[in-house]
């Protein structure tokens, strides 16, 4: 985890990102990264609807219902966190609504080790993505605004020209492939099924407690990052961690509830997670582990947090 967002990092700290790419792109870049939730995602975007054993028409309702919650909250799609940096094994997508229609996309893929050398490098996009509709094949309509596209490779560094739309069409062809993999995988990551595990080491807690920021951005395995987890996998992780007279931790899983509205149309209502038992853990290998509950749509609660408040 982390291959392709700390090579995001490393553009910026070693300066192949700077002001000269344009004051608003590098700055927007800046404070993307730093704000970023970082998860690692188990999964392809593709993976995901087999996995949840949905046919394509309830998946698209699934989804489109989803977006349509998160719409009548301001917002796109309601992301874990604002900046929500989605990792798997081909790529980074940052994620950031900006509104109830749109949203910021930054992808970033390092492909140094591909057996081909014409695919080796590092690629990074940057675009404003309007969603208009999710169709009944689960297909994301969207409107693409290419802001950047570079490549760095065999130390040189090669900018794709964006002036017209023959030029553009790759890089918005691309983003939105991308926004709507990290969609499909943010929405995956909120499902009430699963859980989300927070893990920071003790290097990287005593960097949150300085007074003066960084003034470099941080790589994955010092700044939290966030895991997703089925309920017997979370418990087999925190049970490894605890000492033997420590409750066992007791996850209860939440679940979106589906009916049909009087327009037969589908419809779904999230129930939370509930916990019992630490979720709060100092593990024996100097990782700190945090059990993020949700228990609302939209709404993450540390599980000792919940279990204080009921």
């Amino acid at each position: 985890m982390g291959k392709h967002f700390d090579t995001l990092v490393e553009l910026l700290n070693k300066g192949h990102i700077t002001d000269s790419d344009g004051p608003e792109l590098y700055g927007y870049l800046c404070d993307a990264v730093k704000e970023s939730a970082v998860f690692g995602f188990p999964l392809l975007s593709e993976e995901i609807r087999p996995q949840s054993s949905q046919d394509l028409l309830t998946y698209s309702h699934y989804v489109g219902e989803y977006v349509t919650l998160s719409q009548e909250r301001g917002n796109l799609l309601l992301a874990p966190y604002p900046v929500t940096a989605v990792e798997d094994s081909t790529s980074v997508v940052l994620f950031e609504s900006s509104g109830p229609k749109e949203c910021i996309i930054t992808v970033c893929e390092e492909s140094n080790d591909n057996p081909n050398p014409e695919l080796q490098g590092v690629h990074l996009q940057v675009g404003r993505v309007t969603l208009n509709n999710i169709d009944e094949a689960a297909d994301f309509n969207m409107d693409v605004g290419p802001i950047y596209d570079a490549t760095w490779r065999n130390g040189e560094k090669y900018v794709r020209p964006l002036f017209t739309q023959a030029e553009s069409q790759a890089t918005s062809d691309r983003l939105g492939t991308c926004a709507m993999a990290a969609m499909q995988q943010i929405i995956y990551i909120s499902d009430p099924g699963n859980f989300i595990l927070k893990q920071e080491n003790n290097g990287s807690k005593k960097m949150n407690k300085k007074k003066r920021g960084c003034k470099k951005q941080r790589k994955t395995q010092i700044r939290p990052h966030f895991t997703i987890h089925s309920r017997d996998e979370l418990v087999r992780i925190l049970r490894g961690e605890i000492g033997a007279d420590e409750r066992v931790p007791h996850p209860v899983r939440g679940h979106w509830r589906f009916f049909k509205d009087p327009k037969y149309r589908l419809k779904a209502t999230h129930v939370g997670q509930h916990w019992r038992g630490l979720g709060d853990v100092s593990g024996k290998n100097g990782i700190h582990y945090e059990v993020l509950l949700k228990t609302d749509f939209g709404e993450l609660t540390s599980a000792s947090q919940h279990k204080a408040k009921t």
